[in-house]
Order: structure tokens, then sequence, then C-alpha cells
């Protein structure tokens, strides 16, 4: 049974909700470019993914992401056809497949991401530096102890 979430929670959690919204209208996954109006979220996702880890195989995506092998198969026809990501066979078993970005794809995810970059950096001026850094501080401070609270419960439920 889960621990009950206290109302002043669940009031800083609707306030917290409406600055993540208002962040993203600040530095929005759009770009002013016509291959991004055809991207979605999960679009984004898997390029970001193949960015930091070049070679995955679709199914790897698929578990990581939380999403069907369905989905990122269709996913991946989308960004193959805008010449975004190559598929190249596995140099142990030709059978399989690996995903990586290509050029383009490269720097397309590079351009969103310095554009996102500059909007974000936007917002954080109009606080102090020592605000800046410790709301980014903070902010991953509460990554970090979701994360190892979920990994935790994780742990527990397969014991």
């Amino acid at each position: 049974m889960s621990n009950p979430i206290p109302e002043e929670t669940r009031d800083l959690a609707v306030r917290f909700l409406r600055v993540l919204e208002a962040l993203h209208k600040v530095a929005p996954y759009k770009l002013d470019h016509e291959v991004a109006e055809q991207l979605h979220i999960n679009h984004w996702r898997m390029l970001h993914m193949l960015k930091r880890e070049p070679g995955l195989a679709q199914k790897e995506i698929a578990e990581r992401l939380g999403v069907t092998p369905a989905a990122v198969s269709q996913a991946m026809r989308v960004l193959e056809r805008l010449a975004l990501i190559e598929r190249v066979p596995d140099e142990n078993d030709s059978r399989f497949l690996r995903l990586y970005l290509s050029e383009r794809g490269h720097a397309i995810l590079q351009t969103m991401l310095e554009a996102r970059m500059t909007r974000v950096a936007q917002l954080l001026r109009a606080l102090a530096p020592d605000q800046q850094h410790l709301v980014v501080e903070l902010l991953e401070q509460a990554v970090r102890q979701s994360s190892q609270q979920t990994t935790s419960v994780e742990s527990r439920a397969e014991e």
C-alpha cells in the first residue's frame, strides 16, 4: 500500500506542473525546421538515446523507453525516411540491425538542443547566479532521490 501524499505536497505538485507547462512553452521540442514539424516527442527521445548510445537495436530502445517494439519500428521508419538515422547490420550477426544517427540526424538534434539550451538559459538569467545553481542542484537532487526510491521499490518487488 502506497503512502498518501500530504495536501501541501499535492499543492506544490500542481504548482510544479504549471511551471513545467510554462517551461515547455519557453523551451519546446519544436524547431522552425521542416523536418522538426514531422517529429513527435518519442522521435526526439529516440534521437537523444541514439546520440548517447549509438548502435542500439530497436528492441533495446523499446525496453528503455517502455514502449512497444511496434511503436519503435514505426518511429524508426519515419526517422529513416527523414534521413535522420541509419540501420547498420551488426558486425557479429548480420541478421540484427544496429541504429545510428546519420550526419543529418546529428545536425538537427544539435540545432534543437542549442535552441532549447538558449531558451532555458534566458529563463535562468532571470535569477541571480546563486539562485540558478540552487534551482538546478535541487532538481538534480530530487531526480536522484526519486530514481533511487524507484529502483529500491522495483528491487523489493522482484524479491
